[in-house]
């Protein structure tokens, strides 16, 4: 079943409301990361290794996977600046879930700022199916923090990739 999707005539201002509360510090470190060429030298200097796969992902090591039938696309240069983002601010993916949902955000910031540089303007389809990854990416966090054991939601703030219930103390 398709997930129903935000009114692309919405899109625009929806994603501007996600991105309103970032913090100034990482508004200011995105904005001098973007005024570079594309990071090539930070990219260079941490021997990237970009790998074609069949999804936009970036591990803890640093690799860099793509779509090759996707990057030409300007929906995926647009998913790959949002990984190659994760790489350069250095996000680990081993926060909490509440800093790692962040960390989405301000990846999708740095990529859309990036596309901008690059003189392409994100649309209301673009701006939609970001917010779709975000939502997906949230979907996800609600989804493992339900504990194994009763059901109840609980949330890792203390203990990244590890939760204990708060009901049962079950430990997952």
């Amino acid at each position: 079943m398709e997930k129903e999707r935000i009114n692309e005539n919405e899109s625009l201002s929806a994603l501007k409301e996600l991105f309103k509360d970032i913090n100034s510090e990482q508004i200011t470190r995105i904005e001098k990361m973007t005024d570079d060429k594309l990071d090539i030298n930070l990219l260079l200097k941490d021997e990237t290794q970009f790998i074609a796969s069949n999804k936009f992902y970036t591990s803890n090591s640093g690799v860099v996977e793509y779509v090759r039938e996707e990057i030409n696309s300007t929906a995926g240069k647009l998913k790959l600046l949002h990984e190659i983002a994760h790489k350069l601010l250095r996000h680990s993916g081993e926060e909490s879930d509440k800093n790692n949902l962040e960390n989405e955000r301000v990846a999708w910031l740095y990529a859309v700022k990036k596309l901008q540089k690059f003189g392409i303007e994100i649309d209301n389809e673009l701006a939609s199916d970001i917010i779709d990854c975000l939502n997906t990416y949230k979907e996800h966090i609600k989804k493992k923090s339900v504990c194994i054991a009763c059901g109840s939601k609980n949330t890792n703030e203390f203990a990244p990739q590890h939760y204990t219930c708060k009901d049962c103390y079950c430990d997952w």
